[in-house]
Formats: C-alpha cells, sequence, structure tokens
C-alpha cells in the first residue's frame, strides 16, 4: 500500500523547534551540499575551514540532540550500525598498515583514519538534523536542494564563460566545477540535487529541469556525470517521475545539444582568453575527442587511471583477505602532476577497489551495505527515490573514492537515510490504522 508524502505531516511537536530544525537543515544545505565551505576559504581565504563550520553545525544541533529521545524510532539505526562496523574495520587496517604499506609514512595513515572519524562524525550529526517525525522538515530541505541545484548550473555558467572568477590552483582548465572545484564532483551533486528535487516540480516541467542539469554536467565535461545522469533518467522513467511522453522530446534535445556540440569539437582546441592563453587544456580536449570516439581516441587521464587500477589490483592480489592495511590504496608512483596527487599519492578513482586493497574481500561490503541498509526500508512514494539514488550511487563507486569522506555526499546519505526511515514508519501506522 502506498502513502502520499508529498504533503507536511504536522504533529504535536514543539512548533518552535520543528522551525529551528528547518532552518538548521536548510543552512547545512547551503553550506555543505554546495561545498561552500571549501570554495570560501580557498578561493576568498574566509577564515572558517571546512572542519570549523562543522563544529559550528554540531553545536547548532545539541537542542535536536536534547530533544532526540522522544523521535528516537526516527532515527536510520543502519547508519550506527555501520559506522561502528567501518571504525572497526578501519582500526585493523590501521594495526596491520606498518609492514604492508611500505613508502607512505606512517602519520599519512594517522591522517587517513582521523579523516575517517571525522567523515562518520559527521554522517552521524546530519543523521540527527534530518531525523524527524514531521515531514515539513524534509520539504524545506528539498526546496534547498533545489536552490543548490540551480546554484551549482550557475556557476558552472560563470565559470566556463569566465574561468578566472572561481580559478584555483586545482582547477582544470575548461572544466567548469563551480564552488565544487573538481568537475566530476560538480557534475555528481548536480545529479543528487535532480534527485532529491525532482517532486517538487509539476510533471509537466520536469523535462526542462532535467535538461538543465544536463546542460550544467556538459559544462564539466563528466563522463561519470553524463553516465550518472542517463541512469537516473531510465530510473526516473520506470518509476513514471518523468513522463513517458516526454521521453521522446528528451532524446531528441539530447541529440540536437550533443550534435551541436560535437560538430564544433574541433574548433574548441582553438579557443582563446583574452590574454591569449587557451581555454580549454589538453586533458578537456582528451575528453572531447573521446566523447567522440570512446573507442580509437588516446586519452592520458584514462590510461594513467587504468595504469593505477591495475597496480592496486596487484596489491589486492597479495593480501585478498586481509587486505594490505590503511592507506595502502595510495600509488606513491602516480603518473599524476604533484598538485593532483592526494598527499603521498593517488588513489585509484573506485571506492570498491581501493577498499578491497586496503581490507580485502571484506572491504568490498563496506560501501554498497551502507547504500543499500539505509534504502532498503523505503515505502511509499519515497521507495522510487530511494531506489534511483541506491542505484545510482552503487554505480558512482566504480568512478570515484571520496564518496565516503565528501560532506555533501555524507549529507546526502544522511537525508535518503532518515527520509527512507520516515516512509517506513509512516507506511506501518497507516496499515496498523487500517487493519484497526
Amino acid at each position: 500500500m502506498n502513502i502520499d508524502l508529498s504533503k507536511p505531516h504536522f504533529s504535536s511537536s514543539n512548533r518552535f523547534l520543528l522551525t529551528y530544525q528547518c532552518f538548521i537543515a536548510v543552512v547545512a544545505i547551503a553550506i555543505f551540499f554546495t561545498k561552500a565551505d571549501v570554495f570560501l576559504e580557498r578561493k576568498y581565504g574566509v577564515p572558517i575551514a571546512p572542519l570549523h563550520w562543522m563544529a559550528i553545525l554540531a553545536i547548532a544541533i545539541i537542542p535536536l540532540v536534547l530533544n532526540l529521545k522522544s523521535k528516537l524510532n526516527y532515527f536510520p539505526k543502519p547508519i550506527l550500525i555501520w559506522s561502528g562496523f567501518y571504525l572497526a574495520i578501519s582500526c585493523f587496517g590501521l594495526l596491520i598498515a606498518s609492514p604492508n604499506v611500505p613508502g607512505i609514512p606512517f602519520e599519512t595513515t594517522i591522517q587517513d583514519l582521523e579523516t575517517r572519524c571525522l567523515a562518520i562524525f559527521f554522517l552521524l550529526i546530519m543523521s540527527v538534523l534530518f531525523t524527524t517525525d514531521n515531514f515539513r522538515v524534509f520539504t524545506w530541505a528539498r526546496k534547498a536542494f533545489f536552490l543548490a541545484t540551480f546554484l551549482a548550473i550557475f556557476t558552472n555558467i560563470i565559470e566556463f564563460i569566465n574561468p578566472e572568477t572561481m580559478k584555483l590552483p586545482e582547477s582544470v582548465a575548461g572544466r567548469a566545477a563551480g564552488f565544487y572545484v573538481n568537475a566530476n564532483e560538480s557534475a555528481m551533486g548536480l545529479i543528487l540535487g535532480m534527485i532529491f528535487s525532482i517532486v517538487l516540480i509539476s510533471k509537466n516541467y520536469r523535462l526542462l529541469f532535467v535538461l538543465s542539469v544536463l546542460f550544467g554536467i556538459s559544462l564539466t565535461f563528466s563522463r561519470s556525470g553524463f553516465l550518472g545522469w542517463f541512469i537516473v533518467i531510465l530510473m526516473f522513467n520506470f518509476h513514471h517521475l518523468v513522463k513517458r511522453k516526454q521521453i521522446t522530446s528528451l532524446l531528441i534535445g539530447i541529440f540536437l545539444l550533443f550534435t551541436t556540440f560535437f560538430t564544433q569539437a574541433d574548433n574548441l582546441a582553438y579557443l582563446t582568453k583574452p590574454d591569449g592563453t587557451y581555454v580549454f587544456n589538453s586533458d578537456t580536449i582528451a575528453r572531447i575527442q573521446w566523447l567522440k570516439n570512446p573507442v580509437g581516441t588516446d586519452d592520458p587521464d584514462r590510461n594513467s587511471r587504468l595504469n593505477l587500477a591495475l597496480e592496486a589490483w596487484h596489491k589486492f592480489e597479495a593480501h585478498p583477505f586481509i587486505g594490505n592495511g590503511l592507506s595502502s590504496s595510495r600509488e606513491i608512483n602516480s603518473p599524476l602532476k604533484l598538485e593532483e596527487i592526494d598527499r603521498y599519492g593517488e588513489r585509484p578513482h573506485n571506492i570498491y577497489l581501493v577498499n578491497l586493497v586496503e581490507h580485502g574481500f571484506l572491504g568490498m561490503l563496506i560501501f554498497p551495505s551502507l547504500v543499500l541498509a539505509i534504502t532498503w526500508q523505503a515505502r511509499g512514494s519515497i521507495k522510487a527515490l530511494a531506489r534511483t539514488f541506491a542505484i545510482y550511487y552503487i554505480i558512482v563507486g566504480f568512478f570515484t573514492h571520496t564518496v565516503l569522506y565528501d560532506n555533501y555526499s555524507l549529507l546526502s546519505l544522511a537525508f535518503i537515510a532518515c527520509l527512507s526511515r520516515y516512509s517506513n514508519i509512516k507506511e506501518k501506522k497507516k496499515l496498523i490504522i487500517n487493519n484497526v
């Protein structure tokens, strides 16, 4: 039996505390989901580091923690169980790291453990923030996701037109990223925003919305972004979240967009800025050529990632049962430039491979167990969104290794976990009422 969760469900909860929770949820999305905390510090030197923002948020949710007992049943307990499992396997990885990770300073391994602990802490406080017995919190959060999505599209356009406005040392010429700094993360943020906010839009205008997101992704030249968008659209179509008669128009729109783009692709290499420098670097041009001809194009970036993946696989084969230990997935002989390396070695861009190398066969379960645990209990109208999120996230794990410590990703996991838990409880209550 399905229930309609599209409208807020009010309870006798303290109205002020509810309003406060909605406000903090919106602020958290504005700061962490958009990655404004990272961008503002790196670009403008704002004296509040991401860690400080996290501490401020932890203090801000103290009233919600004190009130958690009254709605404890709505807290997504799978996150708590998974966090304990993740912490335990990480500590074990630290214990076996010393003999198995030559070339990596032990201080770096300690920092990796600290990063995981901070990620667990952030995931838990975001879960507390979104734990509610009133759907209004999710409604306001969705509105914030919607605005964040269009902010990402807007900043990508601005950066594409005038790269200097958002340029950072790690920025890749010709690939817009906005506040996300990393173009692949920008594409991922756009897709997550689309998943969370699609239901706010009338079905008559959802086609325009998903095309706007596709346009924002196209400015990032992210291959995983294009694939992820296509997968999500297929799920939207399967669950009737987008009118099926609009799919034809959607395909025509995509065809025209990419036909126009590819006919001009060869000319993009010669675009210059006012100072005479080229807009696109060799990596971006290689990506464009690869999109035109995935089989016959030599892409240095793709080749370097394949080399990292092969090296990681050889490490896994050496210790397949208990793994090589924390930080062992770092490749100190990475062919990438120093500024592109994530401190003492580049990791494979694959969360499954990273965990296999560091924790053996058991590591393969770390990421999918979290995604499935927080979405399986979704019911009613939320079930379609949870399934879409789960399938997208499980697939995107093959293209990134940062989903378990990027704050915007952890926030998204906490949001869908609490939303799924809420729908499960409301569905059970409705079944009980109907059976009385």
